[in-house]
């Protein structure tokens, strides 16, 4: 069964930061023309540059998760362009659940030696951690509605049950 969920975007935040970013750089950009420093147009050019980044990084993109037969995708959204950033088999995911759990989760466990983040611009303390062990383990935040989080609790949940099978035999 396919399963798809694409978060809403919301990036209102990092837009006024961008705005804040660009602002800035124009008064250092005046300021440094005024009083004649090379120091403030270095400032103003990283102000920009770091708006830049902002905004192709929280702006830009958008996040579709999908959830096909086991195996959970993650695409990144640019526009008409589309991704595939993830693409994870549950049947290696140790755990799901949500935020606050998972600091606890992260206590008892030890902390994932990578996090990745794909969450539109939804507040961290409202995203759901996937746990996946492999040589290397991680944890994905992302966003999902309480139907698609569901779906792929019962995904995992289903692949812990059955026993492993071995096609060696």
């Amino acid at each position: 069964m396919r399963t798809y969920y694409r978060p809403p975007k919301k990036a209102g935040k990092y837009a006024a930061l961008c705005f804040i970013l660009l602002a800035a750089a124009t008064a250092a950009a005046i300021l440094g023309f005024e009083i004649q420093k090379s120091v403030l147009y270095v400032l103003s050019s990283a102000l920009v540059f770091l708006s830049v980044q902002v905004f192709t990084v929280y702006i830009l993109p958008s996040y579709e998760y999908g959830l096909d037969g086991g195996v959970l995708s993650v695409y990144r959204v640019i526009g008409k362009h589309r991704r595939c950033v993830y693409d994870l088999d549950l049947d290696f995911a140790s755990s799901v659940m949500v935020c606050k759990d998972a600091k606890a989760f992260m206590k008892e466990k030890g902390k994932p030696k990578r996090r990745f983040y794909c969450l539109c611009g939804s507040s961290k303390r409202k995203s759901a951690v996937l746990f996946y062990e492999t040589d290397t383990s991680f944890a994905l935040y992302f966003a999902p509605d309480d139907a698609f989080f569901k779906a792929v609790k019962d995904q995992i949940r289903q692949a812990r049950s059955e026993p492993f099978e071995s096609s060696l035999t």
